[in-house]
């Protein structure tokens, strides 16, 4: 488990059921002087070779630094798919680039609100 710390609040990461290439990182963003949980969530991830985005293992010694022995985890479902509605509905496909990556070779999260801002500029386009 990795611990943040910031002004008034700590944060928390850690991975559980993590496979070769793929798992789900849970994380928890905590107040500092009560304790009480502000906010938790769960992310499921999958990493990839930047060279040729084919899955790739992560390394031993990132896995074994942010997994626990007995990982607690945060109720979550999986993101539901969403039914296309005909003329109102636009996809767009983007290949990701070295600079959408991190340190750790991942997409980073603020990336993908870039990635929503190109979908919705083409689909308001065609609603006007």
């Amino acid at each position: 488990m990795k611990v943040r710390a910031f002004t008034s609040s700590l944060k928390r990461d850690w991975l559980a059921h993590w496979r070769r290439v793929h798992g789900t990182r849970f994380f928890e963003i905590v107040h500092k002087a009560s304790g009480e949980i502000v906010t938790q969530g769960a992310q499921e991830v999958v990493t990839l070779n930047p060279a040729n985005m084919r899955p790739k293992a992560v390394p031993d010694a990132i896995v074994e630094r942010l997994t626990t022995p007995t990982p607690r985890t945060v109720p979550h479902r999986p993101f539901p798919k969403l039914a296309l509605e005909g003329s109102r509905t636009t996809q767009r496909q983007r290949t990701v680039e070295w600079q959408d990556l991190d340190t750790l070779e991942r997409v980073n999260n603020t990336r993908y609100v870039a990635f929503a801002e190109d979908a919705v500029v083409p689909a308001t386009a065609l609603q006007a």
